[in-house]
């Protein structure tokens, strides 16, 4: 049996991750090979998105049947180091591949950022949050205290120098997370970089999960209470009803319900950050949006006009950059 070959480009670093799918074999098997050696720089978000594309790959095989997993640095140790720093192996460990493989390359807890100098810029790449919900009680607030606590005490000092608000900010990945908690039984994963240089900061984010992604389950949804507008909802449709401000679909909901998504929008737009939505075979920029449109007609021409299909598949995830000057 031929290993599936996961290639890691360059690319990994920052946006284009998102959009590079590793080359394959015609057949998905769970022998897996990942191969890191063209690879010259990785960072947190780029790590999160080539993690959660194996995790899709492995999610057709039963857990602990991974016969075995290989990768290839290319004698590229400080490469290898920076990916053990950053976690990468860390959810590979616990979820379905030998739990041997990777134990002594994870044996430390250390919850440092990996520090760069990129073109006299200064770059903080931090470690991988792996979010597993299924190993809670109480699949919210597993989430939101997790990270909660790490952007906070992370962003807390950069939030006192540069000007953009941390609470927005963290408000914006909380939101996600209840959507994952709420509307699918997926773990999730987190990465975050900071880039410091001429008095100003950027700070990118990456946010995913293995769930069924929004447009499929809102056509699902509408399936279910017997809408006819399932059958031929577009991707701009299903996501105009997704953002609008008081739905949900979740069964019995109380007090807050169905201003995730709108809350998601109104913090990105007001704090100027470029929030992008990969769903399956699609992108969609949620950040430029206006979701207070007083005309239904106008919103949903925005949705059309910032919402794009793509021939890569992409497990479902967000990506988003801010930029803050200082205070």
């Amino acid at each position: 049996m031929k290993p599936t070959i996961l290639k890691a480009w360059p690319e990994m670093e920052e946006y284009a991750s998102l959009l590079t799918s590793p080359s394959e074999s015609s057949k998905i098997t769970p022998l897996f090979n990942i191969d890191f050696s063209e690879c010259y720089v990785v960072d947190s978000c780029g790590l999160a998105a080539f993690l959660l594309k194996i995790m899709q790959y492995a999610k057709k095989f039963k857990e602990g049947n991974m016969s075995w997993i290989s990768t290839g640095f290319d004698n590229n140790v400080a490469l290898k180091e920076n990916i053990v720093k950053l976690r990468f192996f860390n959810p590979l460990k616990s979820s379905c591949y030998d739990p041997l493989l990777f134990a002594s390359e994870y044996s430390s807890s250390n919850d440092a950022p990996v520090e760069a100098e990129i073109f006299g810029a200064y770059k903080l790449s931090f470690p991988l949050i792996y979010i597993d919900f299924f190993n809670s009680n109480d699949r919210r607030n597993t989430g939101i205290i997790l990270l909660r606590q790490f952007l906070y005490e992370r962003l807390l000092n950069y939030s006192n120098t540069y000007n953009f608000n941390i609470m927005q900010f963290i408000s914006i990945i909380i939101e996600l997370i209840k959507n994952t908690a709420d509307h699918t039984n997926a773990n999730a994963i987190f990465g975050m970089d900071l880039l410091e240089a001429n008095n100003s900061m950027k700070i990118n984010f990456f946010y995913g999960d293995l769930g069924i992604g929004i447009m499929r389950h809102i056509k699902r949804y509408l399936k279910q209470i017997n809408d006819p507008r399932w059958e031929h909802l577009s991707l701009a449709g299903a996501y105009y009803i997704a953002c609008s401000k008081g739905f949900t679909s979740k069964p019995n909901n109380g007090i807050n319900f169905g201003i995730g998504m709108s809350t998601v929008i109104e913090f990105a737009k007001t704090m100027d950050m470029r929030l992008s939505v990969f769903d399956a075979f699609s992108r969609g920029l949620l950040s430029e949006i206006d979701i207070t449109s007083q005309s239904e007609l106008n919103t949903h021409s925005q949705m059309r006009r910032n919402f794009f299909i793509y021939s890569r598949r992409n497990p479902f995830c967000y990506f988003g950059t801010l930029r803050a000057g200082r205070r």
